[in-house]
């Protein structure tokens, strides 16, 4: 039996996460939902896709990126996964193997090519700023 469209989004809202849904009008940004509004969305059945978990942040320096992940992922997710000593990245798919995990407990295992592009960019801003001689 296949799980529900809605299922990962009401399992977000009943571990007490924040929903939210893509404003297609407002230039596509995602916007806050109160937990009526996510209901009435689901109940007028408009499209999943439109709709998400509040990404997590962390801090890198002085910019916030999406939290890469911290769990495992299924086997077969593709993931996106940055490599610091040649500050190059790659997509691929999730096995499970001593990479993957090695990936994962260094937070260097990221959902979207973006997310990975902003702690990239973070991380290598962080490492050839200059310090202040204050």
């Amino acid at each position: 039996m296949s799980k529900h469209q809605y299922a990962h989004i009401l399992h977000a809202l009943a571990e007490g996460e924040t929903i939210q849904c893509l404003n297609t009008d407002k230039g596509n940004t995602w916007e806050d939902l109160t937990s009526d509004q996510v209901f009435s969305w689901i109940m007028r059945r408009r499209p999943v896709q439109y709709l998400r978990p509040k990404p997590k942040v962390v801090r890198i320096g002085g910019c916030e990126v999406d939290e890469p992940y911290r769990t495992a992922p299924e086997v077969g997710t593709a993931y996106y996964r940055l490599n610091l000593r040649y500050a190059y990245q790659k997509v691929t798919t999730w096995h499970g193997d001593e990479e993957d995990l090695e990936c994962l407990q260094k937070g260097l295992a990221f959902k979207t090519k973006d997310d990975m592009e902003k702690a990239k960019e973070a991380i290598l801003d962080l490492l050839t700023t200059k310090p202040s001689t204050n």
